[in-house]
């Protein structure tokens, strides 16, 4: 079982339970275009057993991973369990995804297959869309970047204003399109409230809240566009 630690850098991946894709940096599990939002300790244990992937998992081994030096009892795991049976559709009496091995902990039954596995090379392609900020550029990969203020988001910014997973810029070939993810102060495009999907353009703005930061769309070997004027 890995420790606190290790979570950070394990929980950005993607991957595959069953038939649910779990995405970890969005809190998010989807199965034929259903998707479920789970709480982050939810998630936090999900990735626990995923980690040892049909292993048992020792009670004592989530709760200091997942809740590090808070104190809690069993039953606080427990209620964590249930969450995740339902946002599954699982059955505790014949379990399909979570299977409970009295008084010593839990175990994933579904398998866990890496999206990597899959796609081998579909987050390392390089591309030439890049986000130009003042603390420099940050690339842009195939597939989800997130934008947020935990520091396993694939763009972060710590700041008490951005959300935990504020916003989301999805490469898809030679487009990229950013949405906010329902973050408290918004994200704005070229001065205007998202209020939905955006195809994003070379020089395009971007504001992560209001005035928190500011970051600049750009397309490698085109010409940036003259910057946009906002009062």
């Amino acid at each position: 079982m890995r420790q606190a630690g290790d979570l950070a850098g394990a929980r950005r991946r993607p991957f595959h339970l069953g038939e649910w894709l779990v995405e970890p940096t969005l809190d998010r599990i989807s199965r034929d275009g259903h998707h479920v939002r789970l709480r982050p300790r939810a998630m936090d244990v999900l990735i626990c057993l995923a980690l040892e992937s049909g292993k048992l998992a020792s009670k004592q081994n989530i709760i200091d991973a997942v809740w590090r030096t808070e104190f809690v009892s069993d039953h606080a795991l427990t209620q964590v369990v249930a969450e995740l049976r339902s946002a599954l559709g699982d059955d505790a009496r014949n379990p399909t995804y979570i299977e409970n091995i009295p008084r010593r902990g839990y175990r994933l039954v579904a398998t866990v297959t890496p999206v990597a596995a899959s796609v081998p090379s579909a987050r390392d392609a390089s591309l030439p869309f890049k986000l130009q900020s003042e603390d420099g550029d940050h690339p842009l990969m195939q597939g989800p970047n997130i934008i947020g203020r935990t520091g396993d988001a694939d763009i972060s910014i710590d700041r008490t204003e951005v959300s935990r997973c504020h916003a989301r810029i999805l490469v898809q070939g030679t487009t990229a399109t950013i949405e906010d993810l329902g973050s408290k102060n918004g994200t704005f495009l070229n001065g205007e409230r998202l209020e939905g999907p955006a195809l994003l353009a070379n020089g395009d703005e971007i504001w992560i809240g209001r005035s928190v930061a500011r970051l600049r769309f750009l397309v490698e070997g085109e010409p940036t566009q003259t910057e946009h004027t906002v009062s």
